[in-house]
């Protein structure tokens, strides 16, 4: 049976998701996602986390890799 382990990463939104701001820049997520991908790591999810008053502050990066 195939055993996986888990890792998260917790990325700042830039003024809060549903206040109108956006996604943390596309570079930084891109610098990220390839440095976890070179420690052998798999994107599985992302979700926004801390709500707010109606915003966002930070998005959870969820990611595996086999034991």
């Amino acid at each position: 049976m195939t055993q996986w382990e888990y890792k998260t990463v917790e990325l700042e939104m830039k003024n809060g998701f549903w206040g109108g701001s956006s996604f943390p820049d596309e570079e930084r997520l891109e610098v990220t996602f390839d440095k976890m991908g070179i420690l052998g790591w798999e994107l599985v999810n992302a979700v926004t986390s801390t709500v707010t008053y109606g915003q966002t502050s930070k998005m959870l990066c969820i990611f595996k890799r086999q034991k």
